[in-house]
């Protein structure tokens, strides 16, 4: 992000290095993201066929994925009478138990201001083998209307750019990278909050350490964006017909053209 850019080049500069940091565009190879027929998924769910569908890819488990904001604020938001579901894409099998175990939990945070029989469905999508494969990314992106991916990372999403290739209307923080390039025409932008990074957890995978920056997506304006996303349907096919640019976008931006300085650099 440019903030971070900004920040390495202040470093620089206290040593009086006379590197220069640049902030370059994220670059996608769009063979590794087919196009696919719409229907495979709600097709074979009588719950999604009529639905309005958020949805959400990445690891429940992992803190910084943001899933418990996006549960709360969808279970906060909607009702079982509103025809929307949830999707929740898992990158990786998870046992069903940790799964159950985490949902039912944030369903029953609110149970006492939202009774759970009031609450808006939930379906979960396990890949068929180990790791979601790309085409079944393909399809949660296809069926889906609305994918959710308030990652704490200002490092670009490229989960939120699949999505927006697949001209669905990602919702992200305004703080990550993704959205500073391409902005409110492609995505729906909430606000975030700086916090101190302090992971109960650490396993030798984990890309923050104790004591950076990240940023937590605030749920009142998570929930308020969802509730837009769902009612405002110029808007969101505004931004639909903003995302069907990107495919031409990046077959023209190539590694060496970023190697190379081809590129406008959005933050001078």
């Amino acid at each position: 992000s440019f903030e971070i850019k900004n920040n390495l080049q202040t470093i620089l500069n206290n040593y009086n290095s006379r590197t220069k940091v640049i902030s370059t565009p994220p670059v996608l190879d769009i063979e590794n993201f087919p196009t696919q027929p719409k229907g495979f998924i709600r097709n074979n769910n009588p719950d999604l066929q009529n639905a309005f569908i958020f949805y959400y890819i990445g690891n429940v488990l992992e803190e910084k994925e943001g899933f418990k904001e996006v549960c709360l604020s969808y279970i906060n938001t909607f009702t079982s009478k509103d025809p929307v579901v949830l999707m929740v894409g898992l990158e990786t099998n998870i046992d069903n138990e940790d799964v159950n175990k985490i949902v039912t939990s944030y369903r029953n945070s609110i149970s006492q201001l939202k009774p759970t029989a009031e609450q808006p469905l939930i379906t979960i999508i396990r890949p068929q083998n180990n790791v979601l494969s790309e085409t079944e990314r393909s399809y949660l992106h296809t069926d889906g209307d609305c994918l959710i991916c308030p990652t704490y990372t200002p490092s670009v999403n490229l989960v939120a750019l699949e999505g927006a290739l697949y001209n669905s209307t990602p919702i992200i923080n305004k703080t990550n990278a993704s959205y500073e390039w391409l902005g409110k025409e492609n995505f729906w932008g909430i606000e975030s909050y700086k916090d101190i990074c302090i992971p109960q957890n650490v396993s030798p995978f984990y890309r923050f350490t104790s004591g950076e920056m990240w940023y937590k997506p605030i749920m009142k304006s998570l929930s308020e964006t969802m509730k837009n996303a769902y009612v405002d349907k110029f808007l969101r096919d505004k931004k639909i017909m903003a995302n069907e640019k990107l495919r031409h976008h990046f077959e023209k931006l190539s590694y060496d053209d970023v190697l190379n300085g081809k590129y406008n650099d959005n933050s001078k």
